[in-house]
């Protein structure tokens, strides 16, 4: 977690105008599938079924003088016409609350979420919620993460932040986790040239095993020549937990953040520090009719879930999918990076009311409880054109794991660097993408198409890989303001050392939205 370096104490204000307003937006759908392979099996054993989901789901959204609040809790149903178990129910929960309970001073964030995930990259991948496979479990996280911040006069300002994440799932394979972080920092204000004092730290608890974390303490030299450029160097001493023993040492650093224009920004962050290198890169160019993202992280992890291959950045659907931010357009609410949460989920409601395929928001997981050396390079476009939209992400990822050992990875050639014993090390790599085309028919009717690849290699103690790849075509339209249908083709394949399977489906339904 790159420190932080600059107090913006207004640019991170909740800033809300308009009335407060309450919205409730029931709905219900109805979906029925036919697959030939529902188990996802190898072929000499796979098995058809028509599985019939029912899922009612409930949105609701409250904004306030002081507080902005996002819900949307749903219920999927399934019955299995040949299966001899009759059927499975499925929770799903994405709540966001971002309160400011003291203006300008106190800010509360808090977010649930409950959601069905693979286990392992390795094992058989559903693609969709309607699969049966033992590679799923449901997931709960809780996240609540408070801010103060405040001024000295008229030449300083200070902040301090906390968050605390718990997640827990039915697998006996996923433990239970407790993730914290906390930081703070004392900066003067104005002027070109400001200096302060500050600390960060994170631990990670995994079910009853003893923790593992890192912090750090530091000073800072913050410069901004202009407008659009603002650097800042940081000095301090730093130690972690995630040897045998506690390593402690000197830390050196510094960020960078240019605006060569409103539409374009780079921000990389880069410590030195007990463990290794810490570092962060992002680069976001928008214009009206698309939007590029790359980002690049490496750090040191204590445990780890893999971002959704179909998952396209946030602050590029922001900036295409503007019907998907209507319920907070609505009521004039500015936009603000702290409000990702809220945007995020208004993407989620925008996906599931165009129609766009439910796997978009489905993460993949990969399991892991030890200490990992963490690398991982995303690039995202979106084009929009007057009935066409294309989305194309690609994404590669290395985890080592650390253990005792001082492993590195090259931030080049994604090769491990040794600067101790890691001969047993056990490394997962993970690449691929998803290619998505949207084409509107009319006013109230699109074709999305969409292949996804996803590749995945284990080496060390476990020597296992697999390729999953997915073909889709969806026609979706609006019945009536209240009513829309869909309809799809599905390919899905995997080739794997633990688990082979084909799978094709056909998939019609309809949804009501009151």
């Amino acid at each position: 977690m790159p420190a932080r370096t600059q107090n913006q104490p207004e640019d991170d204000d909740l800033k809300i105008t308009g009335k407060p307003a309450f919205q409730l937006k029931p709905s219900i759908s109805l979906r029925e599938t036919y697959t030939d392979n529902v188990t996802l099996l190898p072929s000499g054993a796979a098995r058809s079924d028509f599985v019939t989901e029912v899922a009612p789901d409930l949105s609701a959204s409250y904004i306030g003088p002081n507080a902005i609040l996002w819900g949307n809790i749903g219920v999927s149903n399934y019955s299995y016409a040949r299966d001899g178990k009759g059927g499975r129910t499925a929770l799903r929960v994405n709540t966001n609350l971002k309160s400011q309970p003291v203006e300008h001073h106190l800010f509360i964030d808090a977010n649930a979420t409950v959601s069905e995930q693979s286990i392992s990259s390795f094992g058989a991948q559903a693609p969709d919620s309607a699969s049966l496979t033992g590679n799923r479990t449901e997931v709960r996280t809780f996240t609540l993460a408070p801010r103060l911040q405040g001024k000295i006069g008229s030449g300083a300002a200070w902040n301090l932040h906390a968050s605390n994440t718990a997640s827990s799932t039915d697998s006996a394979v996923v433990q239970r986790r407790n993730v914290s972080s906390w930081d703070g920092l004392l900066t003067t204000t104005g002027g070109r040239l400001g200096v302060g004092i500050g600390f960060i730290g994170n631990s990670t608890r995994i079910s009853s095993a003893s923790g593992h974390g890192a912090d750090q303490v530091f000073g800072v030299l913050n410069f901004k020549p202009d407008v659009s450029l603002s650097l800042a160097l940081r000095a301090g001493q730093s130690s972690d937990t995630y040897g045998t023993n506690r390593r402690s040492r000197a830390s050196y650093g510094g960020d960078v953040v240019w605006r060569p224009q409103p539409s374009t920004d780079v921000r990389a962050s880069y410590d030195r520090l007990s463990y290794g290198p810490r570092v962060t890169l992002d680069l976001n160019h928008r214009r009206p009719l698309s939007a590029f993202n790359i980002h690049y992280s490496e750090d040191v992890i204590t445990s780890f879930t893999a971002p959704s291959q179909f998952d396209v950045p946030v602050s590029t659907v922001e900036s295409l999918t503007s019907a998907g931010l209507s319920f907070l357009n609505a009521q004039n609410v500015v936009i603000t990076p702290a409000l990702t949460n809220s945007v995020r989920s208004a993407v989620t409601q925008y996906v599931q009311e165009n129609g766009l395929p439910d796997t978009i928001l489905t993460p993949l997981t990969t399991s892991g409880s030890g200490i990992y050396r963490s690398k991982r390079l995303d690039a995202t476009g979106a084009f929009l054109g007057a009935r066409n939209a294309l989305t194309l992400k690609m994404f590669r990822a290395r985890r080592t794991s650390a253990g005792s050992s001082d492993a590195v990875l090259n931030i080049l050639d994604f090769l491990p660097v040794s600067l101790g014993a890691i001969d047993t090390a056990s490394t997962i790599d993970q690449y691929g993408g998803n290619l998505s085309w949207q084409h509107t028919l009319t006013s109230l009717s699109n074709l999305t198409g969409r292949y996804t690849l996803t590749r995945s290699e284990s080496t060390g103690a476990t020597n296992v890989r697999s390729v999953t790849r997915v073909m889709d075509l969806t026609l979706h339209t609006r019945l009536s303001p209240h009513i829309a249908a869909e309809l799809a083709l599905r390919r899905a394949t995997q080739d794997a050392t633990t688990s082979d399977y084909t799978e094709n489906a056909l998939i019609g339904r309809v949804s009501l939205q009151y």
